[in-house]
């Protein structure tokens, strides 16, 4: 399994654990019914690399992590969601020493009023980790 899966298979066992969540998944977005939030939705979305040595290639992978909630307080939700995620990445920017570390790209907010009250978030975060030479 690569590298970069294992950081997305442990931020998914990290948020897994906070509380009042009903989803955690990866790449689940367009499959979810209001009946699955709250959720957070994880997704390796992007990755550079740079290989300087005849050994190691540099990564930096992009991780992209949708919180969803709905109902009169789904804004409220969101924001908790979002500050819990946040804390547990915190908890070991590392992720178990699977990367280097970590870093906050930013957290985008959105509202949606349709036949049910969907607020969501997209926080982006960059894992730098090393792998031998033409892994990922």
């Amino acid at each position: 399994m690569s590298v970069r899966k294992q950081i997305v298979d442990a931020l998914v066992a990290r948020f897994e654990a906070i509380s009042g969540v009903t989803t955690v998944d990866q790449w689940a977005v367009g499959s979810l019914g209001v009946s699955d939030l709250p959720a957070i939705v994880v997704r390796d979305a992007d990755s550079s690399a740079n290989s300087e040595s005849m050994s190691e290639t540099e990564h930096v992978a992009e991780i992209n992590i949708d919180v969803l909630a709905e109902g009169d307080n789904a804004m409220d939700a969101v924001d908790s969601i979002v500050e819990n995620v946040l804390l547990k990445i915190g908890e070991d920017e590392t992720i178990g020493g699977l990367c280097e570390f970590c870093t906050l790209g930013g957290v985008a907010k959105n509202l949606e009023q349709q036949e049910d009250r969907i607020a969501s978030a997209n926080v982006v975060v960059s894992a730098n980790y090393s792998t031998e030479l033409w892994k990922f």
